[in-house]
């Protein structure tokens, strides 16, 4: 079996543990993976037009899984979603729990593999959800820093703060994974100016 999701054939009227409505989802292909070490990893998927977010927001990815005691099933879990709301890709960031049921799957998917992806975007970790000020302070461990890369992507948290602040803990040096995507805004073309008038 490969890593594709397949449409499996059941019995008319028999449902899949996990299945939902096929308005609800739609299925997209896994174009670019990046491993981090052998626990980490992310990907990017082709991303539906009708998909929209705010940055900090999460989505819903699911797979087909027919193996195992559990038998046919469907298995959704949340991403929070690390590409910017104006790309035409999305790029999340997981972790593989030895022996999870969604992310053992995942990792062994493949660039050309398909998932499934809600059509609905969920989550209120978005900047209209605060006031505007002095500092924002962006604190993650691990995984964690998914959702403040996408909203570091964005203008709204450069232009309603004068400071941002991301601290990123991890358990070793070679889990700091986007450090080169952070360190890359001091010479963005946009970022690295407003950075360069306040380097504080």
């Amino acid at each position: 079996m490969d890593g594709s999701v397949v449409t499996p054939a059941v019995p008319a009227g028999k449902k899949i543990p996990g299945e939902l409505p096929v308005q609800k989802y739609t299925r997209q292909t896994i174009t670019w993976i990046k491993r981090w070490t052998d626990h980490l990893f992310s990907f990017r998927t082709t991303r539906d037009r009708g998909f929209r977010f705010k940055p900090g927001q999460f989505a819903r990815l699911g797979l087909y899984r027919d193996d195992g005691p559990k038998g046919p099933r469907y298995v959704w879990r949340a991403y929070s979603i690390v590409s910017a709301d104006y790309d035409e890709f999305l790029e999340f960031y997981s972790i593989v729990v030895p022996g999870g049921d969604f992310t053992t799957r995942l990792a062994e998917l493949r660039e050309g593999d398909e998932l499934l992806i809600e059509r609905a975007s969920y989550g209120f970790l978005t900047l209209d959800r605060f006031q505007g000020g002095r500092d924002l302070w962006l604190l993650a461990s691990g995984t964690g820093i998914a959702p403040f890369i996408s909203i570091l992507y964005g203008l709204e948290a450069w232009e309603s703060y004068e400071r941002l602040i991301l601290v990123h803990s991890v358990r070793h040096a070679g889990e700091l994974a986007y450090r080169e995507t952070v360190e890359a805004f001091r010479t963005h073309e946009v970022f690295g100016e407003m950075l360069a008038a306040d380097p504080g």
